[in-house]
């Protein structure tokens, strides 16, 4: 049997999924909001690659200068992090690239 949709019908399936759609984005980019690689990917990665933070000569030599690149950073790219979101990424990065001691 053939079924017959009338005009309007796919517009009410579109109308109600749009919703859903929007919500699952916000509790997906929530749950992101303090992961530090996904920050990093999505507001450092869009000037640079992570071989900023391996090069030859890092401009980066003490924790404290860490903390003010990337407080730096944050403002250059508009990125707007929270304290806590800026807390997370300078942990990653000193944990897996630079090995700073925290003072």
């Amino acid at each position: 049997m053939t079924r017959i949709t009338t005009v309007g019908e796919p517009f009410v399936k579109i109308r109600y999924s749009m919703p859903l759609l929007a919500l699952a984005a916000l509790f997906s980019t929530a749950a992101n909001a303090t992961d530090p690689a996904a920050l990093l990917q999505t507001h450092c990665q869009r000037c640079h690659d992570n071989t900023i933070y391996t090069r030859a000569e890092p401009l980066v030599l003490t924790y404290s200068a860490l903390k003010q690149r990337v407080a730096f950073c944050d403002r250059a790219a508009g990125a707007n992090m929270s304290d806590s979101q800026m807390q997370s990424v300078i942990d990653y990065l000193n944990q897996h690239y630079y090995h700073f001691e925290k003072k």
